[in-house]
């Protein structure tokens, strides 16, 4: 099988980082699996720059940006208008579409793309169905459903300055109609919801393909090793945060700021916070009396590995998720987690089993599960069960084999 896939990046965090280790696995099970990115950072040949001419950039960066700002989104990317046209995906049995937001592609250019080859595209977020707005659109605005316009939140990403959303939604459904051999896939049963209440996309019935995680990789180590590898007093109570920018406000740092300064006093001594993301100094300064390590942005994943067998438990505040590998990954190394229930956490995290899913924007019932945990309350399974738990849904091998299948079913309908 041969497919391509589509992302901005091949790193970050994400999307990015799940189509990568989708791209990986299926090129491990045999598969000529590639890459189409707008942005570079891996040495993998397999994995190469569209719009690789400095015309096309320029254009891109130069005509599209400031119309996109403006309100015309996303449209004016050329680079984008022209893949049909590259040898890669003209040599395609699928193409595998992520994110296609973010100033590189146009989706204009889905319908021509479409009728080329067979198109999977992943919703990572809802931009798919919005007039402009990837992550408001979960619970803040329910406008999507109506064909939005008289935009409340134009500032929010990716911004527009003028108000062209109910121009945009209707283009959006038009290009969709025009694109005929279209698939939908959403890694969480939440995001599936989402799309089948969208009047844009409601007639393709999404695919449930979930991100997978490499568990050769993400498994449980000796803690003490861990420790000593980071720097980390095996004494200590260690509390991971995890988090790209950490100022960004729906990552629900206020809220775990209030969480943790309501915690028993007596455990502050005990306790270090383990940051990893932009902005560690910042949190530390709104928790004065925490001992705070920052690891900054951590692009290693042997190093994340050891952040998350370092930690007592993993603390996730965010209050706007669709499936966080972070999760994953802290579920994979037999670490507990402490999260909200928004968007597909609860089909990762087992309250009770795995860890512990307050309401969200509960703070104190967020603290007592952290506190919990500390106390030794609560009784968490083995690391042992909490892996086989996620390998029986996330394994990357198993979501490799289940996407063959969805490829070669779209394949054999086209």
């Amino acid at each position: 099988m041969r497919i391509v896939h589509i992302s901005k990046m091949d790193d970050g965090s994400g999307g990015p980082i799940a189509a990568r280790r989708l791209h990986t696995a299926l090129r491990q099970a045999g598969h000529d699996s590639r890459m189409l990115v707008w942005r570079k950072t891996t040495d993998d040949p397999t994995i190469e720059l569209f719009g690789r001419s400095k015309l096309s950039r320029a254009a891109s960066q130069g005509l599209g940006e400031p119309l996109d700002a403006l309100g015309l989104q996303y449209l004016a990317h050329p680079a984008s208008w022209a893949l049909p046209d590259h040898p890669w995906i003209r040599a395609a049995d699928v193409v595998h579409l992520h994110i296609i937001h973010g100033g590189y592609f146009s989706p204009l250019a889905l319908p021509r793309l479409s009728r080329a080859t067979p198109v999977l595209w992943t919703m990572h977020d809802l931009w798919a169905v919005t007039g402009h707005c990837a992550v408001a659109a979960y619970d803040e605005c329910q406008r999507w459903q109506e064909g939005c316009g008289a935009c409340p939140q134009l500032h929010d990403y990716p911004a527009i300055r003028f108000d062209t959303t109910r121009w945009l939604w209707r283009l959006k459904r038009s290009l969709y109609q025009r694109s005929p051999r279209l698939a939908i896939a959403c890694p969480s049963a939440w995001m599936a919801n989402k799309i089948r209440q969208s009047p844009l996309l409601h007639h393709l019935d999404p695919i449930h393909l979930p991100n997978g995680i490499d568990l050769t990789l993400f498994k449980p180590l000796p803690q003490a090793v861990a420790r000593e590898a980071l720097g980390i007093d095996r004494q200590l109570k260690v509390l991971m945060i995890s988090s790209p920018v950490l100022s960004n406000a729906r990552k629900g740092m206020p809220l775990l700021v209030q969480a943790l300064q309501g915690l028993d006093p007596a455990w502050r001594e005990h306790l270090l916070l383990l940051v990893v993301g932009k902005g560690g100094q910042d949190l530390a300064a709104q928790l004065p009396g925490f001992r705070v390590k920052s690891m900054g942005m951590v692009s290693d994943e042997i190093v994340s590995v050891l952040c998350y067998n370092a930690a007592d438990i993993f603390v996730f505040p965010s209050i706007a998720e669709n499936l966080p590998n972070s999760l994953l990954e802290s579920i994979a190394c037999g670490t507990p987690v402490v999260c909200y229930d928004v968007g597909g956490n609860c089909e990762i995290v087992e309250h009770g089993i795995t860890g512990f899913v307050a309401q969200k924007g509960d703070i104190a019932q967020f603290r007592e599960s952290i506190q919990a945990i500390l106390d030794d309350k609560f009784d968490l399974q083995e690391s042992s069960k909490s892996v086989n738990r996620i390998k029986n849904k996330y394994d990357i091998e198993m979501i490799a084999q289940r996407s063959i299948g969805i490829y070669n079913d779209l394949v054999s309908s086209n």
